[in-house]
């Protein structure tokens, strides 16, 4: 009997020591466990008391024994957040986005003070942010979007200077942002509040978010008042169906302002008209009206819209802003008061009498605009169509010497067919060797002085065609180039040069043509004469 009693008691110990074994971190995640009611896919299975500690267990990360990370996202977990997250003390990272939790934020969750990246997006989660966010003086990502907060924003979060990317957007947060929004967080890289209920003026303090990268949505919000200056690309809202971005500069309008300016024509293509717009202050801009677009074509508008936006190139105008609503689209640029290479080219249609470039400025063009194509190839830019390239003038003063002609998307001429590759008629995919093909044209055009449309006796044949039938007959070179070029005709080698370059451009064969950085490499090698 004593034996018995022995065994038994060995054998409880024995058990009350194998569940004891877990450590308070483990112990804490059970507890968490504990609050997920549904757990289809098994996540948490491994998730056990036999364990001496979690750290291997699916979704944990320690460091030195310690939990670190708790990252289960897209698992379609279902059940609550409990508060024992709070006690892991050495918690940095926590992603539990796209899942199905609900309920409110324990404000224990924001007890580790060494939190860095807080991940809840596209759950269902509800209540207010927690006056306790502002313990966490090392966080640097705070994601709520896609859930169903409220209220406003606590004034404490202004203490989390760190933050780099705070998205709120899809919730039903109110009220004005906290004063000193922008001039405390302005560390901030990606802001998004878009689709709540925030209220009252745009901070004027935003303009001092000097770091960041892509856009600031505060679209369909209740926002009103002038956009600041300095705002980076910023998305603000007139009404639910109404945006607008503003490029990183030091100037500030509204849309009223922007739609009761006087307006003048200055082209008009396939894709939309363009008008110079003066507005009371002075400030001239150049606005493209792209017309109608429907609701559902907004976020691709939007992607293409963002990605010009974000370029940054001394080849390129700098998109100023854009607005979108389901009647017209609009894109904002500075005005470039030289017109576009078409017009330099062959002067405006009506007028006899102009200015012809010379052969310094329209190789330094030439190699402006080849760069910025470089540019936009490097780095996988949506295609560029070339036939809507204009460039300015090079100005007098200290950068005149520099590749300072813009290219920027425009209306060239009535002849953009005739820019496009001809696989393009086939082929719906677009390449880089189409911008390139588009490319040599403009060489062609700006070499030869003659539209991308030729006439040649009582019938028409484009530019490339007439210049391939040119060397098919061996025609002499004067007869090829601009003649408003003979007074540089000493500089005819490197003319010729570019005709070649030219040429392999608008090569018919797609695998022919050189790449982007090839053209501008050769370009490069020719000198540029002093006018």
């Amino acid at each position: 009997m004593v034996l018995f009693l022995l065994s038994w008691f060995n054998l409880v110990c024995g058990d009350v020591v194998l569940v004891s074994s877990l450590n308070d971190e483990g112990t804490a995640l059970l507890s968490f466990k504990q609050s997920i009611k549904e757990d289809p896919e098994g996540s948490l299975s491994n998730w056990n008391f036999s364990d001496e500690t979690p750290c291997s267990w699916n979704g944990i990360t320690c460091k030195d024994q310690r939990v670190v990370s708790v990252s289960i996202p897209k698992k379609k977990l279902s059940g609550f957040l409990s508060s024992s997250l709070g006690s892991l003390s050495e918690l940095r990272h926590v992603n539990l986005r796209n899942n199905k939790l609900f309920g409110g934020l324990p404000s224990e969750l924001f007890r580790p003070q060494g939190l860095q990246s807080l991940v809840l997006y596209g759950n269902f989660f509800s209540g207010t942010l927690p006056f306790e966010v502002g313990n966490l003086q090392y966080l640097q990502t705070l994601d709520l979007s896609q859930n169903f907060f409220n209220g406003s924003l606590p004034a404490s979060l202004l203490q989390c200077k760190r933050l780099r990317n705070l998205e709120l957007s899809h919730n039903n947060f109110s009220g004005s942002l906290p004063n000193g929004f922008g001039k405390n967080l302005v560390l901030l890289e990606k802001l998004d509040l878009s689709f709540n209920v925030f209220g009252g003026p745009i901070p004027g303090d935003l303009g001092y978010l000097s770091n960041l990268q892509g856009t600031v949505d505060l679209s369909h919000n209740m926002f009103n008042g002038s956009i600041p200056a300095s705002l980076g690309f910023a998305v603000v809202a007139r009404g639910r169906m109404k945006m607008l971005m503003v490029s990183r500069r030091e100037v500030a309008f509204d849309l009223d302002e922007l739609l009761k300016a006087s307006a003048f024509v200055l082209g008009k293509s396939g894709i939309g008209i363009v008008y110079k717009v003066v507005l009371e202050d002075g400030l001239t801009l150049a606005v493209r009206r792209l017309g109608e677009g429907g609701s559902q074509r907004f976020k691709e508008f939007q992607t293409e819209v963002e990605a010009i936006g974000k370029l940054r190139h001394p080849n390129f105008v700098t998109l100023r802003a854009y607005y979108w609503s389901v009647d017209e689209k609009l894109l904002i640029y500075d005005f470039i008061p030289n017109g576009n290479l078409a017009t330099a080219i062959h002067g405006k249609p009506g007028l006899v009498a102009f200015t012809p470039l010379s052969w310094s400025v329209r190789l330094k063009i030439m190699k402006g605009v080849a760069k910025g194509l470089v540019y936009l190839h490097d780095r996988w830019i949506p295609t560029l169509q070339s036939s809507r390239m204009v460039s300015e003038k090079p100005q007098r003063g200290p950068q005149s010497s520099s590749a300072s002609d813009v290219a920027t998307i425009a209306s060239a001429s009535s002849f953009s067919s005739y820019y496009h590759a001809p696989e393009s008629l086939k082929v719906v995919k677009p390449s880089q060797k189409w911008d390139i093909y588009s490319y040599g044209v403009i060489l062609l055009e700006m070499i030869t002085g003659r539209s991308p449309l030729v006439q040649v006796g009582n019938s028409e044949m484009d530019l490339v065609q007439w210049m391939q039938l040119c060397i098919e007959e061996k025609k002499p070179v004067s007869d090829v180039l601009d003649p408003n070029l003979a007074q540089d005709a000493d500089k005819e080698e490197e003319m010729i040069a570019v005709l070649k370059i030219a040429m392999a451009c608008t090569s018919i064969s797609p695998e022919k043509r050189p790449s982007m950085r090839h053209v501008s490499d050769a370009l490069e090698r020719l000198p540029v004469p002093s006018d």
